[in-house]
């Protein structure tokens, strides 16, 4: 586990509200491991070469990865103001951290058992509240035709599949699938899918480019809660703010999807998955 620095740490901050740095701001070696996690891209302005974030999960999966930090805000804050191990911990910073893989296989949830396949195997998946399994072999996983894929964004998302699963039908089976490293997977298989992701600009824009473009059928869509109008007046501002200026033109030729960006913009607001927990 690499150390973070007061500075380095407050770099990234700027980075996540700017948007865009001078690269020499990280150095040349940490510029090109963000750019390799696929949290940055570089552009040349002038003489330089400037960061652009455009992937603002991919850097907070870096800064976990690297640093152990999984809050940048409450770190800066902890070093800043405390002073002892314990503190420390409670700030989003382990006394003891243990560098957490990158797992290459794909991240997933069943919390009823499924019978699958798996590398042409009879298999059974079925993880507890909480868990994930991590498969290696992405290809053949076949799972039962009525079984539908839940597509999250980041692996929070996967280990509270347990508490989001009140808001999908009750008789049908549903599999929870991290939304990294499936791409070529959701693109082999006919099941039926639901990308369920925050309800903010970001979210709906990697559905649109990320996600849809490698599903072969029309089987799919974006998860949008029944009270979404009443959840967009007490959402999250400062966020739409945050995001307003990099997806301000975002538009899709989906017209419950089109309807939704619409609602976001008059509501001047978004909804984070973990409000609903």
């Amino acid at each position: 586990m690499k150390k973070l620095t007061l500075a380095l740490a407050q770099n990234f901050t700027k980075l996540f509200e700017l948007q865009r740095l001078p690269s020499s701001t990280f150095g040349m070696k940490l510029t090109n491991a963000l750019q390799h996690h696929g949290a940055i891209t570089l552009q040349k302005e002038g003489r330089g070469f400037h960061a652009v974030l455009t992937n603002p999960q991919f850097l907070e999966s870096f800064l976990l990865h690297t640093y152990g930090c999984y809050d940048l805000n409450k770190w800066i804050e902890g070093v800043q103001h405390s002073s002892t191990r314990g503190e420390l911990v409670g700030h989003g910073l382990s006394s003891k951290t243990k560098r957490i893989p990158i797992f290459k296989g794909l991240c997933v949830a069943s919390l009823q058992p499924l019978a699958v396949l798996l590398n042409h195997i009879p298999f059974t998946l079925h993880t507890p509240p909480g868990g994930m399994m991590v498969l290696n072999y992405l290809e053949p996983f076949v799972l039962p035709p009525e079984v539908v894929v839940v597509i999250v964004e980041n692996g929070e998302n996967l280990k509270n599949a347990y508490r989001y699963r009140k808001l999908f039908d009750p008789n049908r089976s549903f599999i929870f699938v991290y939304r990294q490293h499936a791409h070529t997977w959701i693109g082999s298989i006919d099941n039926e899918m639901i990308h369920f992701g925050d309800i903010d600009l970001a979210g709906i824009a990697i559905y649109l480019h990320e996600i849809a473009p490698c599903i072969k059928h029309q089987r799919h869509r974006f998860f949008i809660y029944d009270e979404i109008d009443a959840m967009l007046e007490k959402g999250n501002k400062a966020l739409y703010e945050k995001q307003w200026h990099k997806y301000q033109g975002l538009s899709s030729d989906m017209p419950y999807l089109q309807a939704l960006i619409e609602k976001i913009h008059l509501a001047r607001a978004c909804i984070e998955q973990e409000w609903m927990v």
